[in-house]
């Protein structure tokens, strides 16, 4: 079941439904989340990562590149490359009914949407699974009080020491305002070491915006 594979973060049924959905539709769906592609903040220097797609690994691997190279792909593994960033803008999409925000950092910035056709039945399923990642799951230490966050946490296995923490999520999770993507490296786990930090961080900007509010009451 997808929303029990999200909630105890499954590699098992994910590496089922990667095989089972093929490497073209995976690359098709996650280039209209933005992955493999610039995200286009106001920032020089921005790398687009890596999003295999089979012309792409027949070239590296030949035309017998193997299951276990899907497996990988479907978990996040292998051969992708993601930015932080990525993540987060990803995930606002998730946050925004299918819409994909371009982030920017200077406030005049243009800011540009696209808008990622989701199965409303899906993006429910999705959501309500990121909430008890959050409530019941592996992102636990990622609450707060009085807030309901929704994310997920990820352990990317690091060839070259410890491997590194990360928790995406974005709150509150019935109207948010704030999208969070924490990366440690050689830290462990996500839900040990980036999950409390994104709560320490959704934590501070709900008091920020509380204070406001208190100091805008008449």
């Amino acid at each position: 079941m997808l929303h029990d594979a999200i909630v105890k973060s499954c590699d098992i049924y994910f590496y089922q439904l990667g095989r089972l959905i093929g490497i073209d539709t995976l690359h098709s769906r996650a280039i209209q989340f933005g992955f493999g592609q610039k995200t286009g903040i106001d920032l020089p220097h921005e790398k687009p990562g890596c999003l295999p797609d089979r012309a792409w690994m027949e070239k590296c691997y030949g035309e017998n590149w193997t299951a276990g190279h899907m497996f990988n792909l479907s978990i996040g593994q292998g051969d992708l490359l993601i930015t932080p960033l990525q993540l987060a803008c990803a995930y606002s999409a998730i946050a925004n009914n299918g819409t994909l925000v371009t982030p920017f950092l200077l406030k005049g910035a243009h800011q540009q949407q696209t808008e990622v056709q989701i199965d409303a039945q899906i993006l429910a399923i999705v959501r309500t699974a990121l909430h008890d990642v959050v409530l019941s799951g592996t992102g636990q230490l990622a609450r707060v009080q009085d807030c309901y966050v929704c994310g997920k946490t990820g352990t990317i296995q690091n060839p070259h020491g410890e491997d590194h923490s990360v928790f995406v999520g974005y709150a509150p999770s019935d109207n948010a305002e704030i999208v969070v993507c924490v990366f440690v490296e050689n830290a462990g786990h996500g839900g040990s070491i980036a999950a409390p930090i994104s709560g320490a961080i959704v934590r501070s900007y709900m008091n920020l915006q509380k204070s406001r509010d208190y100091a805008q009451t008449p």
